[in-house]
């Protein structure tokens, strides 16, 4: 599935998502222009912090790479390299980040979607690995796409959960939630 597509199916799973369960939320792509540089692919509007997101897409040929190569799959401007940029964005906005990470194994196999925490990515970055493992992308949260569909369950989002924000971290913005 060409990138475009997979940012259309992820949009299309997490609106559905928000739909069947009657959640104040809205995922949308963010339109690259030529010229200008993007900041994430999708974003998640919403109340609710859990769903207060932005999403870098990559689709990813597991034949042809054995990691997810930072020099190979984003922009490394000299000045301001993309991941660089986007975890500042990140840092501004107050959103949670997540790198999704189509993985295709060419015809008649099955495609899955990995939701890879931004911090995973972030530290991995900083670290100055050369890329994701991955054992570090099939850590994360994982979805089958099925008659090309993705589809986003409650038990899903909980790991998502888990997996995003820590648990002291996730107390204290319930905390706080409440108490506005």
């Amino acid at each position: 599935m060409p990138g475009q597509d997979f940012e259309r199916s992820l949009v299309q799973c997490f609106n559905s998502y928000f739909e069947t369960n009657k959640t104040r939320a809205l995922a949308y792509r963010n339109k690259q222009y030529r010229y200008t540089s993007q900041v994430f692919d999708i974003f998640v509007d919403s109340l609710d912090p859990i769903f207060y997101l932005a999403i870098e897409c990559k689709s990813i040929d597991a034949r042809s790479t054995k990691r997810l190569y930072y020099s190979q799959y984003f922009h490394n401007n000299a000045k301001f390299p993309q991941i660089q940029r986007e975890t500042e964005h990140l840092t501004k906005t107050g959103r949670l980040g997540l790198l999704a990470v189509e993985v295709r194994r060419g015809p008649g196999k099955k495609v899955h979607c990995f939701l890879v925490p931004w911090h995973v990515l972030n530290h991995s970055y900083l670290c100055g690995e050369s890329g994701l493992w991955p054992e570090q992308i099939t850590y994360s949260v994982h979805m089958d796409r099925v008659k090309n569909e993705y589809a986003l369950t409650d038990e899903l989002i909980e790991e998502l959960k888990s997996k995003l924000i820590p648990n002291r971290l996730l107390r204290n913005k319930r905390t706080s939630w409440r108490n506005k």
